[in-house]
């Protein structure tokens, strides 16, 4: 199980300053883990989090016995969602389906414009590590985090911005930074991705990866 709730509080990922900003969650099932379901993922629910009443109560609760209930994952968004901006784009996106007469498509439109557009004042950085990748690289994972980690240490140094921490998922870590020479950073580690604006684990009780 995977459980990441404090994790990211504690690493400063996670916190509520501003009633306009929100945290968005989806909740996923995989056909790896669902076959009887036809496509490769389903969205089952989605969640928007501004405060820690939410976070620390009823919506974890809710998420942590969903996910459960339907052998899903449970995804944040690390960089806040505005409100006020976000309802504003989906007026300009409802107008766009509606003149196009793309009308299946209303039902998700406000989690569309939730995907593609991040209001965070302090933007975070995903970087994707995975132990398989370390074992074949390095003698021990140990090694290999403690290496990718100091060269982002470096980058970071550069650029001025900060290195909130790490939290475990299915397949390896993610490492949670601000922004830094990302053109460097894929000359020394092609094989790793860097998500300007990708969903890191919240919860998962499903061992499969």
């Amino acid at each position: 199980m995977i459980n990441n709730f404090e994790k990211l509080v504690e690493r400063d990922v996670v916190h509520f300053s501003d009633p306009d900003l929100f945290y968005f969650v989806q909740l996923i099932k995989r056909k790896k883990e669902n076959p009887n379901i036809k496509r490769s993922q389903k969205v089952i629910r989605s969640y928007y989090i501004d405060s820690y009443a939410d976070y620390y109560g009823k919506l974890q609760d809710s998420i942590i016995r969903t996910c459960d209930e339907n052998n899903a994952r449970a995804y944040i968004r690390v960089n806040r969602r505005s409100y006020f901006k976000s309802h504003i784009e989906m007026i300009k996106y409802l107008a766009e389906l509606l003149s196009y007469q793309q009308y299946t498509k209303v039902r998700t439109a406000y989690d569309t414009v939730l995907g593609r557009s991040q209001n965070e004042p302090n933007k975070k950085w995903i970087i994707d590590v995975d132990y398989k990748d370390m074992e074949e690289k390095y003698e021990t994972i140990e090694q290999g985090y403690l290496e990718i980690g100091d060269y982002i240490h470096t980058l970071l140094e550069e650029s001025g911005n900060t290195m909130y921490g790490t939290v475990p998922t299915p397949n390896g870590l993610h490492i949670i930074t601000g922004g830094f020479n990302s053109s460097k950073f894929a000359q020394e580690y092609p094989d790793i991705d860097i998500h300007k604006d990708n969903p890191t684990i919240l919860y998962t009780n499903l061992t499969n990866k």
